[in-house]
């Protein structure tokens, strides 16, 4: 007997935030993103995981911090790999893109 499982895990996208190419994950604050370059992130079936010293080597950990709205103080912000966005067009996660292309083209 065969028996095969499908995961129903959508499928999460990938995007470009200026050299980068990454996945945008919840963050571990409630109501916040991060973009995590693909260097970072590794996948194992339908789950991931986050080298958390590559994303701090990154700088992404600091820059995330500095995109949110409604992060209060702090050094960096890490993402919650249970949770990767798989919506890139909902309005919030809309915003979080604009606000990290136009801080990173800024800073280009």
């Amino acid at each position: 007997m065969l028996i095969m499982y499908f995961s129903k895990m959508p499928t999460v996208p990938s995007l470009s935030i200026g050299k980068e190419t990454g996945i945008i994950f919840h963050s571990q604050f409630p109501g916040s993103f991060c973009f995590v370059p693909e260097r970072c992130v590794s996948s194992r079936g339908a789950s991931f995981s986050v080298d958390q010293g590559l994303y701090v080597v990154s700088d992404w950990s600091r820059r995330n911090l500095f995109l949110q709205p409604n992060c209060g103080a702090g050094a960096q912000l890490f993402p919650d790999e249970t949770e990767p966005v798989t919506d890139l067009t909902t309005p919030e996660i809309a915003d979080f893109i604009t606000r990290a292309r136009r801080w990173t083209a800024q800073r280009a």
